[in-house]
């Protein structure tokens, strides 16, 4: 039995390799698989496709046409302006080459589908899917059908490389221009799903593009009347491919570090979690030797608050550097500018004291912390001379993490804050009740000591005015071996206040004084003696408060707080706090002092009335025709004191309590408002709603 089927086109059929996903050629395989023969001729037409069945089942294997060159060119060429020209492109690859041409072809089988469908009745396709259609089935069929037919020889022959030899007409040219642009949007349309195709791999991309641009340039030369350049080989266009994608691997790998690293930013709520996941990522991914966070305080110091290093460095090293030294960072804090020392030499010629602190050759760069006008710190980290982050990408991520490190840290400090706001007024609160637990005076100086320790100092000394001298009325330490320690103490030495400073110029002055740091300096100008000497430093103090207690009648005493064995320094900003702890403590001392006279006075007044009573009865003979009374406008004055120190009280702590909030609130959303764009950044790369709000709660 023998079937014909006549065809208009006039190239080959050609038996593709066996693919399982190949769409195109599935076909003309089994006719080749069952029939006992095949081949294809010439006709007036076009061609002529045959194929014979015979009587007997065959085996399954697939049969060669009669005849047919597979590597011919095509049976009738289309009429074309000019002459063909040839094109010698060079070696590719035999399994990548017809890969290549198997996925273009499921592409040019796809939209031939698609145009079939729409000629059946379908939905009509939109004018650029038209084009696309067109430019990849029509424009550049003969070269795409002559490259297949080349590699499909090789193949057969047992070739590892595709020998490239095109005869293609001038025209070819801008064919080639629409046939490239139509490939890539027909990946972006796989990458979209419009598709049933998948995009192209890379390797691909680069195979279309190398030979295409290759045949454009050579018409090119040949319409110029120039010599055709010598194309590329495939291999130096797949390497410069490979380089160009390796960079943006790198990137990649920079932008998940960085992901990763703002992701850990985003968990930590406190300034000491900050710090130490950006030391930690640090040194950990970016591989810096060494890595210190500095925060600079209200007195112009910068703090080492993270340290992170994977190298042994020497102990002289700068936990503390005032904006006024001459060092990298304090320079870096007072320009605002990022700074950056190439090696070891260029950092000691410009800072010689800095000279011994790297052992080996290092990188150094200092960036400042720093939100708009809002200088935080400085990032410190140092790489080793020979590094696998070279120095542009180590100034890019050092840059990068010392912005991300200080938006961070704003929002931790202003929630700091706004706790240690919401935690002080608490505390005033607190205060003001105990206050006004008692109007015994020895219980009220109790109550104003069991509050300032331990939560604001490790040791409270209260000294008030007696006849015109400074007398120690309570001492406090929450341990009580170390209060009977300093009790057995109690006059052995001058007080440190007849010196000059301390609780009399602060009493004499009504201003606070306040010593942040207790250096060597300071105890030996307070100490009186060796052995006073002595004690104080057996005190381990490490910063001092002295606060005046000034009530309605004016100052009468003050309170030095001292902290000591807990390592806590005060700062400016406790003093005022401080001041109105001591407002309230004062105000709670005068009331009991005015109420132990007055009941003392009327103490005086029962005790006449008692003996009134006595010899009223005597003169009378026992007969009670008389009565003593007894005032009660002292007692009713105690309770209308009471009563009036009461409410103030609470009057006091209730706006305390609503001033507070409010501040609380306005801070929350001053930070909410002032970090959208961060909000949308933090968004866009993958944050949930629940890690906004863990952010700022």
């Amino acid at each position: 039995l023998r079937l014909e089927v006549e065809h208009g086109g006039c190239t080959l059929p050609v038996v593709g390799r066996s693919s399982t996903d190949s769409m195109t050629g599935r076909g003309l395989s089994l006719v080749a698989t069952l029939a006992s023969g095949w081949g294809v001729e010439e006709s007036s037409a076009g061609k002529v496709v045959w194929a014979e069945l015979a009587e007997q089942p065959t085996p399954l294997e697939p049969t060669p046409a009669t005849g047919l060159d597979i590597s011919r060119e095509p049976l009738l060429h289309p009429e074309v302006d000019g002459p063909h020209h040839t094109i010698r492109l060079g070696k590719v690859r035999t399994d990548l080459l017809l890969a290549a041409k198997a996925h273009i072809d499921n592409v040019v089988r796809e939209l031939q589908l698609m145009r079939a469908d729409v000629a059946g009745g379908g939905a009509a396709l939109p004018e650029a899917m038209v084009g696309l259609i067109d430019a990849v089935t029509l424009d550049f069929a003969e070269a795409r059908e002559s490259i297949k037919r080349q590699g499909l020889a090789a193949a057969a022959r047992g070739d590892e490389e595709t020998e490239l030899v095109l005869s293609l007409p001038l025209s070819i040219a801008a064919a080639g221009e629409r046939y490239l642009a139509a490939l890539d949007a027909a990946d972006r349309y796989a990458r979209a799903a419009k598709l049933l195709t998948l995009a192209a791999p890379v390797s691909h991309r680069v195979l279309r593009r190398w030979y295409v641009r290759a045949l454009i340039d050579h018409i090119h030369a040949v319409e110029a009347g120039n010599p055709p350049p010598e194309p590329p080989p495939f291999m130096h266009a797949l390497a410069t491919e490979v380089e160009r994608l390796a960079t943006y691997e790198d990137t990649w790998d920079r932008l998940q570090i960085l992901q990763r690293f703002t992701g850990e930013l985003t968990g930590a709520a406190t300034v000491a979690e900050i710090t130490s996941v950006t030391a930690r990522n640090a040194c950990g991914d970016l591989g810096a030797q060494t890595v210190r966070v500095y925060l600079l305080g209200d007195d112009g110091v910068l703090r080492s608050v993270a340290h992170a290093t994977t190298i042994d460095i020497p102990q002289v090293e700068y936990h503390e550097m005032r904006l006024d030294d001459d060092l990298p960072g304090p320079l870096v804090v007072r320009t605002g500018v990022a700074a950056m020392f190439h090696n070891r030499e260029q950092l000691t010629a410009r800072f010689p004291q800095l000279a011994g602190i790297y052992p080996d050759e290092t990188c150094l760069h200092v960036a400042p912390l720093r939100v708009g006008a809002h200088m935080i710190g400085l990032l410190s980290m140092t790489f080793a001379a020979v590094s696998e982050v070279d120095e542009a990408t180590q100034r890019t991520f050092v840059g990068a993490m010392a912005d991300a490190t200080a938006q961070a840290l704003e929002r931790a400090i202003a929630l700091e804050r706004a706790d240690a706001a919401r935690r002080r007024l608490a505390f005033l609160a607190e205060a003001s009740v105990a206050f006004a637990g008692s109007l015994d005076f020895e219980a009220t100086l109790d109550a104003v000591n069991r509050l300032l320790v331990p939560s604001l100092a490790d040791w409270s000394i209260v000294q008030l005015l007696r006849d015109g001298e400074l007398e120690i009325s309570a001492l406090f330490h929450s341990d009580p071996g170390q209060l009977e320690w300093a009790r057995s103490m109690k006059g052995r030495f001058p007080m440190a206040g007849q010196r000059q400073g301390g609780a009399p110029t602060v009493v004499a002055t009504g201003e606070s004084m306040l010593f942040a740091d207790l250096d060597q300096a300071l105890i030996e100008q307070m100490a009186s003696t060796d052995e006073h000497r002595d004690v104080i430093r057996a005190l381990g103090m490490s910063s001092a408060m002295v606060v005046p207690l000034t009530g309605r009648s004016g100052t009468f005493g003050a309170i030095t707080l001292l902290y000591a064995d807990s390592g806590r320094r005060y700062a400016p900003e406790d003093v005022s706090f401080v001041e109105d702890v001591a407002r309230r403590a004062a105000l709670a001392l005068e009331t009991a002092e005015t109420f132990r006279e007055q009941s003392g006075q009327l103490a005086d007044v029962q005790r006449v009335a008692d003996v009134t009573q006595r010899m009223l009865a005597r003169r009378h003979n026992t007969v009670v025709d008389f009565e003593v009374s007894v005032p009660e406008l002292l007692l009713k004055q105690e309770q209308r004191t009471r009563t009036i120190f009461n409410v103030v009280l609470g009057a006091i702590a209730s706006i305390s309590l609503i001033v507070g909030g409010i501040g609380i609130m306005n801070i929350m959303l001053a930070s909410v408002l002032e970090r959208i764009r961060e909000i949308g950044v933090r968004r866009a790369v993958g944050a949930t709603q629940r890690n906004i709000l863990a952010q700022f709660l």
